[in-house]
């Protein structure tokens, strides 16, 4: 029986990420980068223990760059909401993929 060749990694999607209200869009190259860059400007926010472990999950686990990739397929976008405490002001998470630009 022979082995089965290893599976080619995917190309690297360029994406745009943007705390609304917080941070203005910026562009990544890549997933983990964009979502270790959210998680960093996550970390400096008032959030409470919930939603601070619930996002350092989301953003860090191992296959979290696969799982946002499945959400960009499948939706387009991802948008995930947070409140500051002391704040009804709604803000989202959110993560899309970058035009393309065409040479």
């Amino acid at each position: 029986m022979t082995a089965m060749p290893p599976a080619a990694e995917p190309e690297p999607v360029p994406v745009v990420v943007e705390l609304t209200g917080v941070t203005f869009p910026a562009a990544f190259p890549c997933l983990p980068e964009a979502l270790a860059a959210l998680w960093r400007a996550m970390q400096v926010l008032p959030l409470g223990d919930l939603q601070h472990d619930w996002f350092g999950y989301y953003l860090t686990r191992e296959n979290a760059a696969d799982h946002v990739a499945r959400a960009l397929a499948r939706d387009g976008d991802l948008a995930l909401s947070f409140v500051l405490p002391g704040s009804s002001q709604q803000h989202l998470l959110r993560v899309w993929c970058a035009p393309s630009v065409e040479p």
